[in-house]
């Protein structure tokens, strides 16, 4: 063996090899044939290496569904089928489940093989829907490994699945990430996961290590386990989190000590936790879309609480999405009860490193160019600003073209930005913009911003904006949401809409002859 092989760097660095090359390695060096097969099976992105250590008569291989694959059983499985797998399958250290094995092949796996569990010594599982859906589920148990640290569940359908929440936590004591059905919709209808939020929240007061957790719902005696954990630093409830929400921690405790990433259901509900929670050094917080609107007054009380209990330097991300677009629209009365003010938005500005910001609210922001310039000066490391109404219906806007150059002054990292704002009139380009701009910008998303004059407000943008390229309309945000409905009702396409886009694409062609040009 050459010496250099003796140098840890060394071998670990050829350890990284590609898997063609680890797979050599493994079959002409005695040396590197436990490692190599270490890094090739440590991740298994389905079932297939398992079943070609298995003899090949065993079972055969269908296309089923379109080009989907599936691997039927042709034989009962014996003792002797396991004999090659002992080599590889205690190297597994992450699984994710495919669509080659059907409920049948499970079941034989689970009745034959040796141990109780498939993989001894799996730490992470990824359990996706399968072709049999809830039929395969009950299969789950031959892969909870008593040394599991990562567990991610989303093809949970009726209620005999939560039946698992019961002995969950006491086969996986070691768990630390759980994601429980990411992908569950958010629309108000009623599932099998609204009756299973006391399992889930049972289940989540057995564990003690957890550092991240992402869950539909849970009650108020999880959320005060949770806040008792000294590591959990994210936590996401998608869909229903108590209302109200008290903590009494005992003295000398800080609740959610190493918390910095949150995201929570509803304004109402998220402004009571982070009351409950009082002091935090969050860097990112999410609150998801609601069932209901937020009126201005609860979103200024979330805003509020907000600025009130997480650390004003820690916070770098923020997302509020108060416009639900499966919610009726707001009606004209109504506009003035849900449009943000700069009072609502004020306690955000006490944020002087925040990076991303994306706020939602159904109608938009009753702003002007004195708001913008004071948002731009509060937020100098901005680099993606988003301001959103929704698409049924936009507040006119007091915010002008004149607003944009607060922006271009003091917000140098900013990348993208969507804001409705009025360029009906152009001022003059401001000699302080020159020689360079702000030259970082490159995408503006302007909704339904009125405009007359393109040439001119291509000029007065490219001066402020040298690298602005695309310039996107109120008419590719419905075009975006119709993708995810059923249903288009043509809004698409109304005169004020698709003039709107018109004008607004030809400031974008003014821009890009501009620079080429220069």
């Amino acid at each position: 063996m050459h010496r250099a092989l003796e140098i840890l760097e060394v071998f670990e660095t050829i350890c990284e090899c590609s898997p063609k090359d680890l797979a050599a390695l493994a079959r002409t060096c005695t040396l590197f044939l436990s490692p190599a097969l270490d890094r090739l099976w440590k991740r298994l992105p389905g079932i297939t290496p398992v079943l070609k250590c298995m003899p090949t008569e065993l079972f055969k291989i269908k296309k089923k569904e379109g080009h989907r694959l599936q691997a039927t059983l042709q034989r009962t499985m014996e003792a002797n089928d396991w004999q090659r797998l002992a080599f590889y399958l205690p190297r597994v250290r992450s699984f994710t489940t495919d669509y080659l094995v059907d409920s049948v092949f499970l079941e034989a796996f689970q009745l034959s093989m040796p141990g109780a569990v498939l993989f001894p010594n799996l730490q992470e599982l990824a359990w996706h829907s399968t072709i049999g859906g809830s039929s395969t589920f009950h299969h789950i148990r031959m892969f909870l490994s008593a040394g599991l640290t990562t567990l991610r569940l989303d093809d949970l359908e009726t209620y005999a699945d939560f039946a698992i929440f019961s002995i969950l936590a006491a086969k996986c004591p070691s768990l630390r990430d759980v994601v429980l059905a990411p992908d569950l919709p958010v629309n108000g209808d009623t599932t099998p996961w609204d009756d299973a939020v006391p399992l889930i929240s049972q289940f989540v007061c057995g564990l003690l290590d957890l550092e991240s957790l992402s869950v539909p719902g849970l009650n108020d005696s999880a959320l005060t386990h949770l806040a008792r954990l000294p590591r959990l630093q994210t936590l996401e409830i998608r869909c229903a989190a108590p209302d109200s929400f008290v903590l009494n921690p005992d003295e000398g405790d800080i609740p959610f000590a190493s918390l910095v990433r949150l995201t929570l259901p509803a304004c109402e509900g998220a402004t009571a936790i982070l009351a409950a929670i009082g002091v935090c050094s969050l860097v990112e917080f999410e609150c998801t879309e609601s069932f209901s609107p937020p009126t201005q007054n609860i979103t200024r009380e979330l805003y509020t609480t907000l600025a009130n209990s997480c650390s004003h330097t820690s916070l770098k991300i923020l997302s509020v999405s108060g416009d639900d677009r499966d919610l009726d629209p707001v009606l004209d009365e109504e506009v003035d009860t849900y449009s943000v003010t700069e009072d609502c938005l004020a306690p955000l500005f006490s944020f002087a490193n925040l990076t991303y910001v994306s706020l939602s609210h159904p109608v938009g922001f009753d702003l002007d160019d004195a708001v913008i310039r004071r948002m731009a000066t509060a937020w100098p490391r901005i680099e993606s600003l988003a301001l959103h109404s929704g698409t049924a219906r936009h507040l006119p806007t007091r915010v002008t073209l004149a607003g944009l150059e607060a922006i271009s002054e003091h917000c140098p990292r900013l990348k993208s930005l969507w804001i409705t704002l009025d360029a009906t009139r152009v001022p003059k380009i401001p000699h302080k913009v020159f020689p360079t701009g702000q030259t970082t910008l490159i995408m503006i998303n302007v909704a339904l911003s009125p405009i007359t004059t393109p040439r001119a407000v291509g000029k007065f943008l490219g001066a402020l904006f040298p690298r602005l390229k695309s310039i996107y309309t109120l008419r590719e945000d419905i075009w975006f949401d119709t993708q995810f409905s059923d249903e288009d009702d043509g809004s698409a396409d109304e005169p004020k809409v698709l003039l709107s886009y018109k004008q607004w694409k030809r400031v974008e062609e003014h821009l890009k002859d501009n620079q080429g040009s220069s």
